[in-house]
């Protein structure tokens, strides 16, 4: 399924109560499309070292480097409503720039950059390109809760900020997610082994954020909403309804979804995950342990070897799967579960719960199936990092 870009150019006004400086001279840009969002890019295998690679074309052209140096986040000195953060970037004598965060957006959208006209004008700020859209300084995002750098460009008198997401991540232009949302997405799919990413994108994944469970399941399922409203039950797992699920994969088109928001299972509760690192981690590592597990012809749990071994885990469980556990009756479940708590992407508790309860089923996945591409783990890599009494029981 074609999800559409989005290319945005609109300037607007600056909102920015900041206490220091010129305010009356400060000019904001908005930022252009990520540009690695396109299907265009040759390939995965180098993503995790794109900003290694524009380090080191910096270096070649001395673009010059710099760091956050405060992060800013009172309402006395930004609008809030506008607003998540603004990162001060400290520049030679005494000058600086603002790269800010938007409460919500997509990935072209959510950061932009201000600055005092006046010494830009007098060459104050930056070098000047010797022509426009030239890359003219490097920003360690790190204070910004990314694992890369803004890029600086100075495009016909405007300055623009830019940051490379991930390929994987796509918020379609029908809608926005909360820019934490988008970011702690973003951090997740960076703790991906790179060769098993690079598999993922080879296989045309997509990991597809939406607002809500609108914007989401039912904009691409709409069967779904009238499922829900009729009573009806996702997989028949305990009257859950598709509204209450966090997030999905459909093998077909090779889309995670994720919604921002969604219902809390009996309370009604509306849950928004923005913030909850810990949670969208599991989600995005959990599914894609879906997409990989459909990434060989034959579905790896499908198979008659795995379907083989994850029946002998449960036959020696006897009978002890029980209320959320009885998730794992369900063996794709298992499968992605296994993935995921071998990749380090679930908590402690959740990873010992389902190493233990199918140490062959994980051992077929970790010494069998992930090498297929290029991921290679050890017995004692998940004893010293995962889970310290795995296979010793």
């Amino acid at each position: 399924m074609k999800v559409s870009k989005l290319f945005s150019t609109t300037l607007t006004p600056v909102l920015f109560l900041l206490a220091e400086g010129n305010k009356n001279n400060l000019t904001q840009a908005a930022p252009l499309e990520n540009t690695f969002q396109g299907k265009t890019f040759p390939g995965l295998e180098r993503f995790q070292a794109f900003n290694l690679l524009t380090l080191a074309n910096a270096k070649e052209t001395k673009v010059p480097k710099y760091d956050i140096s405060e992060v800013i986040n009172s309402p006395r000195r930004i609008d809030r409503n506008k607003f998540h953060a603004c990162y001060k970037v400290d520049l030679k004598e005494g000058k600086s720039v603002h790269i800010f965060q938007y409460v919500s957006g997509r990935t072209d959208s959510i950061f932009g950059i201000s600055w005092d006209e006046k010494d830009k004008t007098k060459g104050l700020l930056f070098p000047e390109p010797a022509h426009n859209s030239k890359l003219v300084a490097l920003v360690n995002a790190k204070k910004a809760g990314l694992n890369g750098v803004f890029e600086i460009y100075d495009s016909e008198g405007w300055y623009e900020a830019k940051y490379k997401f991930s390929p994987l991540l796509v918020v379609p232009e029908h809608t926005t997610v909360n820019s934490n949302f988008l970011i702690n997405t973003e951090s997740a799919l960076r703790k991906l082994p790179e060769k098993y990413a690079d598999n993922l994108f080879k296989q045309k994944v997509q990991v597809i954020l939406g607002k809500n469970v609108e914007d989401s399941y039912y904009h691409y399922y709409p069967h779904m909403k009238e499922e829900d409203a009729q009573g009806g039950t996702w997989q028949n797992l305990n009257g859950r309804k598709n509204l209450n699920v966090p997030a999905i994969y459909d093998p077909i088109d090779k889309m995670v979804i994720i919604p921002q928001q969604y219902i809390e299972y009996k309370t009604n509760r509306i849950i928004d995950s923005s913030d909850l690192k810990e949670e969208i981690l599991s989600m995005v590592f959990h599914e894609l342990g879906h997409a990989f597990d459909a990434s060989s012809e034959v579905t790896h749990s499908d198979t008659d070897r795995f379907e083989e071994i994850y029946e002998q885990d449960k036959k020696k469980l006897q009978g002890t799967i029980k209320s959320s556990s009885t998730y794992y009756n369900f063996r794709r479940e298992a499968f992605a579960e296994l993935t995921a708590a071998l990749l380090g992407g679930l908590s402690k508790q959740k990873s010992e719960t389902i190493l233990s309860m199918f140490p062959r089923s994980a051992e077929y996945i970790r010494e069998e199936l992930l090498p297929q591409v290029g991921v290679n783990i050890t017995i004692r890599d998940v004893r010293e990092n995962i889970y310290p009494y795995y296979l010793k029981n």
